[in-house]
């Protein structure tokens, strides 16, 4: 009975995600917008910057009604998520996810629009190899703009290590300190010391 389910299941999972099929840009008076093959509006005009003739599967789009947010948004229209951008700059796809914001916590999700990571983490850097640093607890610095004169900065919280499927590999029990001797950050836990490196590894080190 299980197995009959969990197989239903996936058919309708596929035939929602076919039925969504393509959608086409058109334009009128207010902009541009998205139609089905069957003249259906999907997305109305002057809500996004339409970028692409054609969408089948989520895209980015940029906000009319406000220039400084993107959106994830499906071949129905639906924003997904709202992307997290970073001193005025939306992320981008990077070792295929995105990062994706709600109410200043960040996560990521594939090109599916799937959420890969849970969006629960205060701050959390673009994928480099197989894992990124994240953070949990930090606050919102004076300046919390997100404009690029002016760029964001968060203090404070507990930094860790997560793979892409959200497996925590180093516990968020780490604070970051800048050694000025090296020229790195390294995250320290009383006598647990690493540096995640430009290649996405994690290097221990031993204190004095």
């Amino acid at each position: 009975m299980r197995l009959t389910a969990l197989f239903i299941g996936v058919l309708f999972s596929a035939f929602m995600a076919s039925a969504q099929g393509k959608i086409y840009r058109f334009s009128q008076d207010a902009g541009y917008g998205y139609k089905d093959k069957k003249g259906n509006v999907r997305i109305a005009p002057g809500k996004y910057d339409c970028v692409y003739s054609t969408i089948k599967k989520p895209v980015v789009l940029q906000s009319l009604l406000d220039d400084s947010q993107w959106y994830v948004v499906d071949a129905w229209g639906n924003e997904l998520y709202r992307v997290y951008v970073e001193n005025g700059t939306p992320d981008s796809y990077n070792k295929g996810l995105i990062r994706v914001q709600k109410e200043n916590l960040i996560g990521f999700t594939d090109k599916k629009g799937k959420a890969v990571i849970p969006i629960r983490y205060t701050q959390a850097n673009r994928f480099v190899g197989k894992y990124t640093l994240a953070n949990t607890g930090a606050m919102l610095a004076d300046n919390s703009s997100t404009d690029m004169d002016n760029p964001t900065t968060w203090i404070g919280g507990k930094w860790g290590v997560i793979d892409k499927k959200g497996k925590v590999i180093v516990p968020f029990s780490y604070d970051r300190v800048w050694n000025e001797t090296e020229g790195c950050y390294e995250y320290v836990n009383g006598k647990s010391v690493f540096v995640f490196t430009e290649k996405g590894k994690i290097v221990w080190k031993k204190t004095k």
